[in-house]
């Protein structure tokens, strides 16, 4: 039997940033995007924050747990491309597309 070929066409729009409850992110800045090596992350209180570092295929590349109102998170490691950024407190979950050049 002959392989049939399959075209897929997508339309992709750029979000940046993703909050999935109605409460307002505790999480206020994330910074420079893009970003050589270290993003920034400025929490409006110093508690406890649950960070989440994937790809773009899911693959967790760091999970991390802070208490700090600001946090440093070192990308010198990674290679250039597009990182999905997902900050936990409580109830609260947001998403931030980071770009790592």
């Amino acid at each position: 039997m002959p392989a049939s070929a399959v075209t897929v066409t997508a339309n992709f729009e750029t979000v940046t940033h993703v909050v999935e409850t109605g409460h307002a992110p505790s999480l206020q800045a994330v910074y420079p995007n893009p970003t050589n090596d270290v993003v920034n992350l400025q929490f409006e209180t110093a508690s406890k924050h649950v960070i989440t570092l994937t790809d773009l295929s899911g693959k967790v590349l760091l999970l991390q747990e802070v208490n700090d109102s600001m946090v440093r998170l070192d990308m010198s490691c990674y290679p250039a491309g597009v990182y999905l950024l997902i900050v936990v407190d409580g109830e609260q979950r947001s998403t931030t597309r980071v770009v790592k050049e």
